[in-house]
């Protein structure tokens, strides 16, 4: 549940205004100055801290580092990988900037919760608390059932432990979900036989889904299958009727289809995006169709589009790491990655295509930084690849790693992967250790009670 603590905060701000006095009206004399930068979004496991600390005479200084869920009541920090510890820091006239790795899942394990503090006390000087920031060490997942209506299961996974509690299942209507989609509180999922979109919005307090009204929405395509969102449009990859829908997303969460919707595509598969540029995997092509998105939703080819070579030969899954793109070849057991330009253009990365293990990719994922996960239909495993600085990706030595069934969906949220399965209709839930190695949590697998298509987190 959503921890929430106003009264706390306002305390907090009253005890902040009336402590608004220098150093040395309070000491007597000059004291450490310390400076917090508050982190911004959702932060979760290990957190980096972002300090500064200054004097005019001294040269180096400790400091202790504690937490607070409320503002009020402070409890020591564990201290987590990376940072400049706490001893011996140095200190200069105009500002020694450090950093303090805060092992959040340690101290706070499965809160999720926007009142977070952080408070730094050097040997000498006075305590400086952070603004309020959000945590989330635990994540809302729902799973996409293969069933004759489209149900669909909200879980809750803790991201320390990878733990999976079902919290409830809900069948509002369309038939058999493919994609499912997280965007601004709402999970959105293309129905491949009633060709249309279910949109459930979050409850978080209460761990609910609900319908939005009108839900499910018609597309203007046949076997709706593939979504990506930019701001006030959702776009849908039709592969049957080889079309793509626009959507505009109104404010309650509700769609219109676009009055630039219903564009033809050949071979339309996966879908990303990444800085208004839509990438669309044409498989039967093999290319990468490029959109640039128009304020009005139209898509508009880019200069560039459409793209080939890189080892394109029947992309499937698209993902996007920082400014790189990376396509799974469905018939082959090889990733392609592009390097992305302002223009929204894409240059082969050199060594494209990147082998693996397992042939048929249907779904791959990211950690947004270095790792990528792909699952297939047709084996029982999972394959990670890392990726270097170049963009060159190479699968890990302990890849592919075996699950308890067939699986067409993975997801990576913060330390964790996720993989659904069909027919064992199971959630195996694994943890990224600090060296990168895949570690299957305690009780995994869970109980999926049902064949899963895809899987989608919250942030």
């Amino acid at each position: 549940m959503v921890d929430k603590f106003a009264a706390a905060a306002l305390a907090v701000l009253i005890a902040h205004a009336l402590c608004a006095c220098s150093n040395e009206e309070i000491y007597g004399s000059p004291r450490i100055q310390t400076t917090i930068a508050t982190p911004t979004d959702a932060q979760s496991l290990d957190i980096t801290i972002s300090y500064t600390l200054s004097h005019q005479e001294l040269t180096t200084a400790d400091i202790e580092v504690q937490y607070s869920s409320d503002g009020l009541t402070f409890f020591d920090a564990t201290e987590g990988i990376g940072g400049d510890g706490t001893t011996g820091l140095s200190v200069s006239v105009a500002g020694e900037s450090h950093t303090f790795s805060w092992d959040s899942g340690e101290d706070l394990p499965d809160l999720r919760s926007d009142m977070i503090f952080i408070r730094l006390d050097p040997t000498d000087g006075p305590q400086t608390t952070s603004e309020a920031f959000t945590l989330h060490n635990f994540v809302f997942m729902v799973a996409g059932l293969t069933t004759a209506t489209a149900d669909f299961s909200l879980y809750e996974l803790g991201l320390a432990d990878g733990d999976i509690v079902l919290q409830e299942s809900v069948t509002p209507g369309g038939d058999t979900p493919w994609d499912i989609l997280y965007h601004d509180g709402i999970y959105y999922a293309a129905n491949t036989v009633s060709n249309n979109v279910t949109a459930l919005e979050l409850d978080e307090f209460n761990s609910e889904l609900t319908a939005i009204s009108g839900s499910p929405f018609a597309s203007d395509g046949t076997t709706s299958k593939f979504l990506a969102a930019d701001g006030d449009f959702l776009f849908v990859s039709n592969v049957g009727s080889e079309t793509l829908s626009i959507f505009d997303i109104a404010t309650d969460g509700s769609l219109t289809l676009n009055a630039n919707s219903n564009v033809a595509l050949t071979g339309c598969q996966s879908l990303a995006i990444h800085e208004s540029h839509l990438y669309v995997a044409s498989e039967s092509s093999a290319q990468i169709v490029v959109f640039d998105i128009q304020s009005d939703g139209e898509l508009l080819p880019n200069a560039a589009s459409p793209v080939s070579g890189g080892g394109l030969t029947t992309p499937r899954a698209l993902t996007v790491v920082g400014s790189r793109l990376y396509v799974a070849n469905n018939a082959l057991a090889n990733v392609a990655g592009f390097d992305i330009d302002a223009s929204g253009a894409l240059t082969a990365i050199t060594g494209s295509p990147f082998g693996f293990s397992q042939a048929g990719a249907e779904d791959m994922d990211s950690d947004g930084v270095s790792r990528l996960f792909i699952v297939g239909g047709g084996f029982s495993s999972l394959s990670s690849m890392t990726i270097d600085a170049t963009g060159v990706a190479t699968e890990d030595a302990s890849s592919p790693k075996a699950v308890s069934g067939p699986a067409n969906g993975v997801v990576c949220p913060p330390g964790t992967v996720v993989v659904g399965t069909t027919t064992t209709e199971t959630l195996d839930s694994l943890l990224i250790d600090t060296d990168g190695t895949l570690i299957t949590s305690a009780d995994s697998p869970f109980d999926a009670e049902g064949e899963v298509a895809q899987l989608e987190v919250s942030d």
